[in-house]
């Protein structure tokens, strides 16, 4: 599957719930119309509690992550699945968290890196963390944690991980960190919630990073004023990276993501609490990102 197509199937995701009819009962069978396009789903592969995150392998082959704490392979007609075994983390899988995204190195056929994003267990509190291992066969070899919180920022509440993990063309790795139900802490570079994060393969913090020589700021945000953004996928032409955030009650975005930049969460926001109570009175503020598209009501975009 080549980048362009897999950035439109992901286009057809973020925009399906605009235009789906609602006279569409069945979602697994039959032709769907919309007012754009016309689709089929056909299963694929099946036997997963929650499937998370996938990513493709140089042999076409998927590794897939199930939400409750295990990763497999999956062959590439869909027909056969082995579970990755070795140093799998231990996770958290309460809530939105659990056993999230997966991500190959860019140079994977040489070094055989993968990265794993996942809420870890402090206690019976979490954060997202990221691991690089190597896949040697069907196991996981010389796992190194590369990203992880400070313990003061952990928290009960699972929800708002974020955790989608993407490489970019430079080799760069970019890290999406949600809010962890602490809205206040997007606007804040002293703290890792709410923000995009940008490192190295090695898990080495870029000099470049736009608050790198910031007093008190945490030097890998590239970033901030997100809520939870949970998809990424670089422009097939411009090689820019769009993302796709969760709003709470209307406000999800699609968003271009740039250096040093603030989206505005909790400031500026075209949602509501859940309660229809208001955020903020603001969707616009000097020096806040404006989202390319937003919802409302919210589609839970990923």
């Amino acid at each position: 599957m080549n980048n362009i197509t897999l950035f439109m199937l992901l286009l057809i995701s973020f925009f399906l719930n605009m235009w789906i009819t609602d006279d569409e009962t069945d979602f697994n069978t039959g032709i769907h119309n919309t007012e754009k396009l016309s689709f089929q789903v056909e299963t694929f592969v099946t036997g997963f509690d929650v499937p998370w995150g996938m990513a493709f392998m140089p042999d076409e082959r998927m590794l897939v992550t199930d939400q409750i704490g295990d990763l497999w392979i999956v062959s590439r007609n869909g027909k056969d699945k082995v579970k990755v075994s070795g140093q799998i983390p231990a996770v958290r899988a309460k809530g939105q968290g659990g056993m999230m995204d997966v991500e190959i190195h860019p140079n994977f056929i040489n070094n055989s890196y993968i990265y794993l994003s996942f809420s870890d267990i402090l206690e019976n509190k979490s954060h997202t963390v990221v691991l690089r291992a190597k896949l040697v066969e069907n196991k996981l070899i010389d796992a190194i944690i590369i990203f992880k919180a400070d313990e003061k920022f952990y928290t009960k509440k699972s929800h708002h991980f974020g955790s989608r993990i993407l490489f970019d063309d430079k080799g760069y790795l970019f890290i999406a960190v949600g809010d962890r139900g602490e809205r206040h802490q997007a606007q804040s570079l002293d703290m890792p919630n709410g923000k995009m994060h940008r490192l190295h393969d090695d898990g080495s913090i870029p000099i470049d990073n736009p608050f790198y020589n910031t007093e008190a700021s945490i030097k890998s945000i590239w970033s901030y004023g997100h809520r939870n953004p949970q998809g990424l996928v670089l422009h097939p032409v411009s090689r820019e990276i769009w993302e796709a955030e969760h709003g709470p009650k209307g406000g999800d975005e699609i968003n271009i993501v740039r250096k040093g930049h603030n989206y505005g969460w909790p400031v500026i926001t075209y949602g509501r609490n859940y309660s229809g109570t208001i955020i903020s009175e603001y969707t616009h503020k000097e020096g806040m990102d404006q989202p390319v598209f937003h919802w409302t009501p919210s589609i839970a975009v990923c």
